[in-house]
């Protein structure tokens, strides 16, 4: 898959998610979005791009389950 299409998809999840009306609906789109965001992080290492470690920032808030933007 292109990666510009993994960072639109990514986008429009946790676009989908933040404007979710339920915990349900927005737990399956912010699933989604952690799982795009881990196949961008590694996308970006096996590259060696630069913006990958941002990705494992996103990667470890998830894990802890902390919404993108939080202090953590």
């Amino acid at each position: 898959m292109d990666i510009n299409d993994l960072y639109f998809r990514h986008q429009i999840s946790v676009m989908r998610a933040k404007a979710a009306s339920d915990d349900a609906m927005r737990g399956t789109h912010q699933r989604s979005a952690d799982e795009l965001a881990h196949r961008i992080g590694h996308w970006q290492q096996r590259v060696g791009a630069g913006a990958a470690s941002m990705w494992n920032v996103c990667r470890a808030a998830a894990c802890r389950n902390v919404p993108l933007g939080a202090p953590s």
